[in-house]
C-alpha cells in the first residue's frame, strides 16, 4: 500500500514541520543550483519524512549534465531518499523538460555514476499517458517509473464531470505501465481551484488517494501540491487551508495493511511461522540484484529488522546485524 507524500517548493520557504502537520510521510523538492537543502533534509529526517529529490530543468541552470550531478551528489548523496531524474519528458508543455528517450537515457547515466549507483532513482514523472514512450529507454538505470495522471478519474462509480481533461480511469492508465515490470511512484497528482470548486478538489484527493493506495505495484503518492504559491490555485493551502488538508490529512493517516512476512535463505523464500521463527535456514540474505536504497525498514518482534521491497510489496526479516 502507497504511502503518501506533498510536493514542496525547493527554496525552503516552508519547513518540514508544515509537512508532518499534514501527516505527509515524503516531501519532493526540485533540486536548484543556489539552494543547500541539507539542514532542511536532515530536520525533515529528525520528522520521519524521506525526501525525494528532484532533478528537472532548472536543476541545472548554466551546469553541464555531469557538473550537475557532481554538485548534487557533493551535496545529497547519503542523504536523499530517492533521486527523481527527469521531469514530464514525454510531453511538451511550459513546465514539461521534453527529452528523446536517447537524451534521457544520457542524464540517467551520468546520475547515476555521480551517485554511485546506490541511490534509489526514479524515472521522470510521465505525464503523456503514451507508455510506448518508455521501450526505448534503458530501465536498468532506474529503480522505479512515474507517472503523473492529472485528468483522470479515480473510479467510475462517482461523478467526476467536473474533472478538468477527464481522459479516462487511473487504474486502466497505470495498467499500461505495468507492462514494464518496475515499481510506480506517482512523483505528482492534483487538480487546480481555478478549474473546480474546493469541495471538488477535496473529493477528488480522497478518491484519487484512496485509489492509488489500493494498487500493489505503487510505494508512493506525492500530491500537487503544498500551497499555491508554488503552482497557482493547486495547493492544499492558499493562506488558510482549503478543503482539501482534511482529505488529504485522512487519506495519509491511514494505516497500511500490512504485507506479508517472508525469510529470505539461501536461494528460498519461505513463510514465516505464526511466532515469527524461521521453518528453514536462519541465513538471511538479500534477494539477487536487489540494492540496499530499496528497502525501507521497520523493527519488528524481538529486535528483528522487516525490510519492505518496492519491487514486490512483500516484507522479508532480516537478523539486526545484517
Amino acid at each position: 500500500m502507497a504511502e503518501i507524500g506533498l510536493n514542496f517548493p525547493g527554496d525552503m520557504r516552508l519547513s518540514p514541520h508544515f509537512a508532518a502537520a499534514v501527516r505527509s510521510r515524503w516531501l519532493r523538492v526540485v533540486l536548484l543550483p543556489d539552494v543547500d537543502l541539507t539542514t532542511w533534509i536532515d530536520e525533515a529526517h529528525e520528522l520521519g519524512i524521506k525526501i525525494i529529490g528532484a532533478v528537472a530543468r532548472e536543476s541545472i541552470g548554466e551546469m553541464t549534465y555531469e557538473q550537475a550531478a557532481e554538485h548534487y551528489a557533493e551535496l545529497y548523496d547519503g542523504r536523499l531518499d530517492a533521486l527523481q531524474v527527469g521531469n514530464e519528458s514525454d510531453h511538451d508543455s511550459s513546465s514539461s523538460w521534453v527529452m528523446t528517450p536517447a537524451e534521457l537515457n544520457a542524464l540517467l547515466l551520468v546520475f547515476n555514476e555521480a551517485f554511485g549507483f546506490e541511490i534509489l532513482i526514479i524515472g521522470p514523472g510521465l505525464v503523456s499517458g503514451l507508455p510506448g514512450y518508455l521501450l526505448e529507454v534503458n530501465l536498468d538505470l532506474v529503480d522505479a517509473i512515474a507517472v503523473h495522471p492529472y485528468g483522470q478519474r479515480p473510479n467510475d462509480s462517482e461523478d467526476w464531470s467536473e474533472l478538468p481533461g477527464n481522459f479516462g480511469n487511473v487504474n486502466d492508465l497505470l495498467d499500461g505501465y505495468a507492462q514494464f515490470d518496475r515499481p510506480i511512484w506517482i512523483t505528482e497528482v492534483g487538480v487546480s481551484t481555478t478549474e473546480c470548486s474546493e469541495t471538488f478538489q477535496a473529493r477528488y484527493c480522497m478518491a484519487m488517494l484512496s485509489t492509488l493506495k489500493q494498487r500493489t505495484d505503487v510505494p508512493v503518492v506525492c500530491w500537487f501540491c503544498a500551497d499555491d504559491a508554488m503552482v497557482p490555485k493547486f495547493g492544499l493551502f492558499e493562506v488558510e487551508p482549503k478543503l482539501a488538508v482534511a482529505a488529504f490529512i485522512e487519506a495519509a493517516e491511514e494505516d497500511p495493511v500490512p504485507a506479508p512476512n517472508y525469510t529470505v535463505g539461501p536461494g528460498v523464500l519461505a513463510k514465516m511461522t505464526e511466532d515469527g521463527t524461521t521453518p528453514g535456514s536462519d541465513e538471511c540474505y538479500y534477494p539477487v540484484g536487489v540494492k540496499p536504497s530499496q528497502w525501507s525498514e521497520t523493527m519488528g518482534k524481538n529486535g528483528t529488522i522487516y525490510r519492505y521491497l518496492f519491487a514486490t510489496n512483500e516484507t522479508y526479516r532480516f537478523p539486526p546485524d545484517q
